[in-house]
Parts: structure tokens; sequence; C-alpha cells
């Protein structure tokens, strides 16, 4: 039980320092230290879509790969928000 909790624990407290950490690099003066961590994660996302194991057919295999490929695209795309939220702000009616 108590291993369950640290496990937990310790997810939750990596998924805040990942985006604490991409808050402040996003802040930074130069724009590329923003796009480092998503980047990263969508690198890993090409990784592990084409290291997905065959299945009985190639549709499934292509199926399976693009799932993973999406699925493991959401930690980008929640680091892209926050760089982008970072770097323009909040403003009602303006487009990105």
């Amino acid at each position: 039980m108590l291993g369950e909790w640290l496990t937990i624990g310790i997810t939750v407290l990596g998924i805040f320092s990942a985006l604490f950490l991409q808050a402040y690099l996003s802040k930074r003066k130069r724009k590329i230290y923003g796009l480092i961590l998503p980047g990263l994660f969508f690198i890993y996302s090409i990784i592990a879509a084409f290291t997905v194991e065959p299945m009985e057919t190639v549709k499934q295999t292509i199926a399976l790969g693009v799932s993973t490929f999406f699925v493991y695209n959401v930690p980008t795309a929640m680091l892209f928000m926050v760089y982008m939220s970072a770097r323009h702000g909040f403003k009602r009616g303006r487009r990105w």
C-alpha cells in the first residue's frame, strides 16, 4: 500500500517539476530554451511509435503505432501549451 502511494507521489512530483521547468525555460530570453522539453518528448513519441510490437496484420500494427504516437504526444502538447502561454500570455481575442 505504501509503495503505491510513493509511486503516485513521485509521478505527481515529476509532472509538476516538468511543468515548472517548462515555464521557467519558456520565460528565458531565447525562444529555443522553451522548446527543448517539447522537442524531447516529441522525439520520444516518434521512437515509441516505431518500436511497437508487430500484430497479426499490418493494419493492426499501423493502428497501434499511430495510437501510440498520439498518446505519447499528450505531454508534448501540454508542454507546448505552457510554452505558448508563457511566451504570449493569456490575452482575449489574440491569435497565436
